[in-house]
């Protein structure tokens, strides 16, 4: 990719450059799309967190038709950690009148495998959501040019509160 100079010369563009065109061009595919659709969030993702040093939680609002209402950075951390509780992504559903939530974080290290904490926080969010009649469609991580989404997953079943017990 090339990147014009004011002067009317090309040079080759920096992986920031290019992130950020790619960045910009899936936001604008993202935000005229009428209905969420799972690999299209995913290379938006991957475009904008792929190369984050640190890791920032968000959240992905859509209305029960699951057409996207916003998506929102919560929170950023460190290198290995971001604090987050579950009524921060409850709290940014209710304000955009949301119906339906997909909870997103990444690492840096590369490595898409949720650990021990992804787990729980699944769980703490499912059930939060559960209270407040919301509807927590996914988990993804990404990871470099990689994601893992719980959907699908052998922890699928950590979205649904009703299967951890809750009635």
């Amino acid at each position: 990719m090339y990147v014009m100079e004011p002067t009317g010369e090309y040079r080759q563009a920096t992986t920031e450059e290019i992130a950020a065109t790619m960045v910009s061009r899936l936001t604008a595919m993202f935000d005229r799309s009428e209905v969420f659709d799972q690999k299209q969030v995913q290379r938006f993702l991957i475009a904008r967190y792929a190369l984050a040093k640190v890791e920032s939680v968000g959240a992905i609002l859509l209305c029960s038709q699951q057409r996207l209402l916003g998506v929102t950075e919560i929170a950023r951390g460190s290198l290995s950690h971001c604090a987050i509780e579950p009524r921060q992504i409850v709290s940014a559903a209710l304000e955009h009148n949301a119906a339906r939530v997909v909870l997103f974080h990444n690492h840096p290290s590369g490595c898409p495998d949720p650990s021990a904490s992804d787990l729980l926080l699944t769980r703490r969010v499912a059930e939060a959501c559960f209270f407040f009649s919301l509807m927590f469609d996914d988990h993804i991580i990404v990871a470099g040019p990689a994601c893992y989404s719980f959907v699908g997953s052998e922890n699928a079943h950590l979205l649904n509160a009703r299967r951890l017990g809750f009635q």
